[in-house]
């Protein structure tokens, strides 16, 4: 059996082109299922994207740039994934609120000038080891820092001026037998 001259099938609109509503609010919504405006919503999805992109940046490192610290020992030579802390607030914030750290990733803390800062470890949840160097490159000194969860929390320092130190899971440089006098460069953290 032939359709009748003028028949013509009707083209639905299928739920996620548009919704049910929106069809009856449109005249002649059934023959025009891909008039219906999705920019609004495709707008708000992108800005739901990118705050989420953002969140998740965050709880990387608050502005942090990654690099590469080498590390060359008597022994070879230990490359260690880092993110770069050379901001006063990245420096504030370093690993704080961190609940894990991965084996040969840590924090670098850079400064332009010698100094003789301090480190504390308030509200930071994991263990860590600290490791500061001079203008040379050469490391002065290493500690081991406990979390504190309550003030008054010990401050870490080596007592000389230093121009970097970076923060690893606790025991990885007597593991990988970096020590004093070892040399460190760090690699990728133009800004």
């Amino acid at each position: 059996m032939e359709p009748e001259r003028g028949f013509e099938p009707r083209t639905y609109a299928l739920p996620w082109r548009c919704s049910a509503p929106e069809l009856l609010r449109r005249e002649r919504h059934d023959t025009q299922p891909m008039a219906c405006d999705h920019g609004s919503m495709r707008r708000a999805l992108a800005l739901v994207l990118l705050a989420a992109a953002a969140c998740s940046n965050v709880s990387a490192g608050q502005g942090t740039r990654p690099a590469t610290l080498v590390v060359t020992t008597g022994t070879g030579t230990i490359h260690l994934a880092v993110e770069v802390a050379d901001t006063p607030e990245e420096r504030a914030t370093g690993l704080m609120g961190r609940d894990h750290l991965a084996p040969y990733d840590g924090m670098v803390f850079s400064w332009t000038e010698p100094t003789t800062t301090t480190f504390w470890m308030k509200g930071t949840l994991i263990p860590l080891s600290i490791a500061f160097w001079d203008e040379r490159g050469r490391i002065v000194g290493i500690l081991d820092m406990e979390p504190c969860r309550a003030e008054p929390c010990p401050h870490y320092s080596v007592g000389e001026p230093t121009i970097g130190a970076v923060e690893v899971e606790q025991g990885l440089f007597g593991e990988r037998g970096i020590g004093v006098g070892d040399h460190v460069e760090l690699a990728g953290a133009s800004s």
